[in-house]
């Protein structure tokens, strides 16, 4: 439930509640959390905070210090006995919240070829029939089964299965709502689905749990900047990096920092799935509206194609030639880039023409590929398939190349990573060959968690090597 503040009805027990403003609340393991606001749902205690709201366990929660004068003390009530009252969280130094929480004590996972190899599955069967028939030893039971539960969402998560990590985090935190790692390593893997919106409300409450958790900051960071929050992105990744510095932290806070020095003034527009931003001094309002039609229009074409929704808005940025390349980063050759966010340098453009239709379907693309693999689509069927989408096709030309090119390596030129040129063209060999919906196949079957080989062999007939090789004997044969 996703509550916003102006339009709060909380009931504590059958009063309404909602905390004054500068109160400050003390939680039983010594902590303070100073708040603009508060009121409570159920049995959380919730804030606003980095936009959005945070929930923690109110049984948490030693007293509430009224803001006004500081000496005005009142103890929250008690949970609703329909709750379960959540257990005070341990110090933050003793819960570490980090992806994976391998530390996490006193559970671990055996090694993969131990005699105990799959005891987190019995650890939790036995817990779980402990729970149901002991009401004593219950509190305690559940407390180790969202432990377990979090260990079996880091397996599932390194596995590739974000579906069965989010499901067991999920439980988890239902489990014991104080449990920070949880909350963090669920954020993480509802990003990996595309939920930034729900990863956000996660995260954040984690962060309530374990203020100075470097790993939650840096988590939290990310769905900001998916979120296209860049300065409250900036302002989180900066803590990180005081906590815990860290090259990828400074490489993620550099390009939201160049980002936001480029483009934190520009003008936005919404349509239905997408948020527009672009320089409103050099790029005319009507050409925004021209760019954000063309993308409507196409995306609903493509999300049919693909049967792929991505689950968040999709940010599509214009910039000034040189602005692009200051913030990408990328060779002057360049046309558009989508790395979460769709990147096109417009120049002096001020009508949509045929050079920008086609970047804005490539990078889209791109976007609609991502979403149905969850990321995981190798790059050669990425750029197959967005080149593809943009209307190019392979020619003969192109065709006679790659053959000379196999021919001369005896076999071997398809080995290493394939170009832009033999990505398109293995792609149509593999609709030709196989059609559209085996490649449909493929990026639904990365997106369950499969891996390259076991999802190209299963969705193609064939491994991706002998396929390559079948491929490059059939150019060779054509161009002879």
């Amino acid at each position: 439930m996703r509550l916003r503040l102006g339009c709060l009805l909380a009931l504590w027990l059958s009063s309404t509640s909602i905390g004054r403003a500068g109160d400050t609340l003390l939680l039983h393991d010594g902590r303070r959390i100073e708040v603009d606001s508060w009121w409570t749902d159920g049995a959380l205690l919730i804030y606003p905070k980095y936009g959005g709201t945070i929930g923690i366990p109110f049984a948490s929660v030693e007293r509430v210090i009224d803001g006004s004068d500081g000496s005005d003390r009142r103890d929250p009530p008690p949970a609703s006995g329909a709750v379960r009252a959540a257990r005070a969280l341990p110090p933050a130094a003793d819960s570490p919240a980090t992806l994976p929480v391998d530390a996490l004590a006193p559970i671990q996972p055996d090694p993969p070829g131990s005699e105990g190899e799959g005891s987190l599955a019995r650890q939790l069967e036995a817990l779980t029939a402990l729970a149901r028939t002991d009401i004593a030893a219950r509190p305690a039971a559940e407390e180790r089964m969202a432990k377990v539960l979090t260990l079996m969402g880091n397996e599932a998560l390194r596995a590739g299965d974000a579906d069965a990590a989010v499901a067991a985090y999920e439980r988890a935190v239902g489990l014991d709502p104080s449990l920070a790692p949880a909350h963090v390593n669920l954020g993480v893997a509802l990003l990996e689905q595309g939920r930034t919106r729900e990863a956000l409300s996660r995260l954040q409450t984690a962060l309530a749990l374990a203020p100075d958790q470097p790993d939650a900051l840096v988590h939290l960071g990310e769905a900001l900047y998916r979120d296209d929050q860049v300065r409250e992105a900036i302002e989180v990744w900066q803590r990180a990096e005081a906590l815990a510095p860290s090259e990828r932290t400074r490489a993620r806070l550099e390009k939201a920092m160049r980002e936001q020095e480029v483009g934190g003034e520009y003008r936005a527009s919404a349509g239905a799935h997408f948020t527009l931003r672009y320089d409103g001094t050099r790029a005319e309002p009507a050409l925004g509206s021209a760019i954000l039609a063309f993308l409507e229009e196409r995306f609903d074409e493509l999300v049919s194609r693909y049967n792929s929704l991505p689950e968040s808005v999709l940010v599509v940025i214009l910039y000034p030639e040189r602005e692009f390349h200051e913030v990408t980063q990328t060779p002057q050759w360049t046309g558009g880039i989508y790395d979460g966010k769709i990147r096109v340098p417009i120049g002096g453009v001020r009508v949509i023409d045929e050079r920008l239709r086609r970047v804005l379907v490539h990078e889209l693309t791109h976007a609609l590929v991502a979403a149905k693999s969850r990321g995981n689509a190798p790059i050669w069927i990425q750029e197959g398939l967005a080149q593809r989408e943009e209307g190019k096709r392979s020619s003969a030309t192109t065709s006679q190349h790659l053959a000379r090119a196999y021919r001369l390596s005896g076999g071997s030129a398809f080995a290493a990573d394939l170009d832009y040129a033999s990505s398109l063209a293995f792609t149509e060999h593999l609709i030709s060959q196989r059609g559209f919906g085996a490649l449909l196949d493929f990026l639904a079957r990365l997106g369950s968690g499969e891996g390259d080989a076991a999802a190209f062999q299963a969705a193609f007939g064939a491994g991706y090597g002998e396929t390559l090789t079948a491929w490059g004997e059939a150019l060779a044969r054509t161009a002879s």
